[in-house]
């Protein structure tokens, strides 16, 4: 799925109930005052030299270390926002957005963090997850001199009303079980939420593999990456149904739902208070091709 804002765009799939916002919800957050008195600060598109991420290539120009680091951002990103965060805080269903302000002083450190968002808990979270990004390696430079470097981030949210039961076929949906289902492959003996990891991933490959790429590559001729949303239930007996894709593409979004359909049987439902239970997931993908 191309990005095309200017910077970074990181789509994350919350589910929650619908309810009023209040005034306070449109609040910013904001960690920390900066005196920048007495240094310059320049922002992303004019600074001479952006910031370094770690592990970016230095010998990249100026576009490609901009890449690198809205790549590591984006990940850091999606692979830590606890999408659960916004269960029961009552945000209305629909497109929303968190506003994410931090700048990177002459220390390569994020600092100045702001956060604008739907509800406090969730700005919170995006303070948490911004706060894992590491010291850069190098910092902004502008006439041979360290700069401040302002960083605008959009995270956008696609917020879905949940049922606690699918009426047609008299489903019972439940969203935290206490075992999460468990993948073959993965260990016994972890934690939920390493379950939780190992399951995701190891679906994640198993589509990796089974994507027709010769296809993609039909439907995208300029790219080599495509993503896409995709959200199923693993029933009480370990197996995947009711299965749908989002994608810029209808003919990767079908390619998507013919791969996960293949999917084998998990090594274990998920279980709750000790029964089998259907747990729904949504996970945004990345293909390589």
């Amino acid at each position: 799925m191309k990005l095309t804002v200017p910077f970074l765009l990181c789509f994350l799939t919350l589910t929650t109930f619908a309810q009023e916002k209040t005034p306070e919800d449109n609040k910013p957050i904001e960690t920390q005052e900066l005196n920048t008195s007495d240094t310059e600060e320049i922002t992303l598109e004019e600074v001479e030299r952006v910031p370094i991420y770690k592990g970016c290539d230095e010998r990249l120009d100026n576009r490609g270390l901009k890449k690198c680091m809205n790549q590591n951002v984006t990940f850091i990103v999606s692979e830590n926002f606890n999408t659960n965060i916004a269960k029961g805080l009552g945000l209305e269903p629909g497109k929303t957005k968190v506003s994410c302000f931090f700048k990177i002083d002459t220390n390569g450190d994020i600092i100045a963090i702001k956060i604008r968002g739907p509800h406090p808990k969730v700005e919170a979270e995006a303070i948490r997850v911004l706060k894992l990004i590491p010291k850069f390696k190098k910092p902004g430079m502008q006439k041979g001199k360290a700069v401040i470097v302002p960083y605008y981030l959009p995270i956008n949210f696609m917020i879905e009303k949940q049922s606690k039961r699918n009426r047609k076929n008299n489903i019972e949906i439940t969203t935290e079980p206490d075992i999460y289902p468990i993948y073959k492959g993965c260990e016994d003996g972890l934690t939920n939420a390493e379950i939780k990891k190992c399951t995701t991933q190891k679906i994640s490959d198993f589509v990796q593999l089974s994507f027709d790429g010769i296809l993609a590559s039909k439907l995208l001729p300029q790219a080599k990456t495509t993503k896409f949303q995709v959200n199923f239930i693993i029933n009480k007996k370990g197996k995947v149904e009711k299965i749908t894709a989002k994608a810029y593409n209808k003919e990767i979004a079908k390619e998507a739902i013919r791969v996960l359909k293949r999917l084998p049987k998990l090594k274990k439902p998920g279980y709750k208070d000790g029964k089998a239970v259907n747990v729904p997931m949504g996970i945004l993908m990345t293909i390589y091709f």
